[in-house]
């Protein structure tokens, strides 16, 4: 394995557990919203606040995706290297 891919396994490493952390506080933060709404009305604040952090939870996790895949299309051997880290 050349220094090169090891560099890269690391990388995709670090994007995927980057992926998935933002998958889970996303899907967190729609549980949280789920759960206040039945005892809020719909335009109080703790909703609003609630609706802001899944707001940004899921551009977070979109973003974090985005840079996943970014990194696996760029280069046929980020993609070898992305299987051989798994």
């Amino acid at each position: 394995m050349t220094n090169h891919t090891a560099q890269e396994q690391t990388r995709f490493r670090h994007l995927l557990a980057a992926y998935k952390a933002a998958f889970r506080e996303w899907s967190s933060q729609v549980r949280s919203l789920h759960a206040i709404r039945p005892y809020s009305t719909p335009d109080s604040t703790a909703i609003q606040e609630a609706r802001a952090q899944a707001g940004n939870a899921q551009v977070a996790y979109r973003d974090s995706r985005d840079l996943l895949a970014d990194f696996m299309l760029v280069r046929p051997s980020n993609t070898q290297a992305s299987a051989e880290a798994l």
